[in-house]
């Protein structure tokens, strides 16, 4: 954790950080050290597969439940964070007007559509 801290700590506005994970569970215990490091995160969750996991965690292990969220290509509703806005693929250019400055960001699945 000190690493990923220091990472955050020296980063700038606009920098972007990749950070993987080998499960679920690890991806929870880190998020969850963000969210009490650095304040809430601003979720963006790709397609039913990340709303469902998001809903998992929230349901079993009570985090994440407070937030702000854009849901793409997912019909699914997310049960604990607030939806700011859903879109589509075809809408993706448009993801950076709903992003709020000065947040911490979580992209949480991938997109893998055609």
């Amino acid at each position: 954790m000190k690493i990923i801290q220091s990472v955050l700590e020296t980063s700038e506005e606009g920098d972007k950080i990749l950070i993987t994970f080998p499960d679920i569970y690890s991806f929870y215990t880190v998020c969850m050290w963000l969210a009490q490091k650095f304040g809430d995160i601003f979720w963006i969750l790709w397609t039913d597969a990340a709303i469902e996991r998001i809903n998992h965690l929230g349901r079993k292990y009570g985090f994440p439940k407070v937030g702000d969220a854009i849901v793409v290509a997912s019909k699914k509703e997310c049960d604990y964070l607030r939806v700011v806005e859903k879109i589509s693929l075809e809408e993706l250019g448009e993801i950076r007007t709903f992003i709020p400055e000065n947040k911490l960001v979580v992209s949480f699945g991938v997109n893998f559509l055609p």
